[in-house]
């Protein structure tokens, strides 16, 4: 017989933020949506058929999202910032650059 395989996911650490594991198709599925938030327990029923619970998602720190050309230019200027991660948000030939060097305000 053929060993069970299962979905890889990331094991909840003391150092990974709960708040980050998301459920989706994949890891881009998962931290582009945000939809399903999940316990990060790889046994965990969180997440419907076909999906996986990915950690370490930018879900909550979306922060440092800019648009630019390219991200050097996103990262280098800090214009104008997406935190919902879509490009969308960009103006036109931008698009949206995670993990940059900026970081906007939060606002309340």
């Amino acid at each position: 017989t053929s060993p069970v395989t299962s979905p890889v996911t990331s094991p909840l650490t003391p150092t990974s933020r709960p708040d980050s594991f998301y459920c989706g198709t994949s890891f881009e599925d998962a931290t582009s949506s945000c939809s399903i938030p999940c316990s990060g327990d790889s046994h965990s029923n969180d997440c419907p058929v076909g999906q996986s619970c990915y950690g370490y998602t930018s879900c909550n720190d979306r922060n440092s999202f800019y648009c630019g050309t390219s991200w050097d230019e996103a990262a280098s200027t800090c214009t104008k910032p997406c935190p919902s991660g879509s490009n969308d948000e960009c103006d036109a030939y931008e698009v949206c650059f995670g993990y940059t060097p900026c970081n906007f305000p939060e606002t309340d």
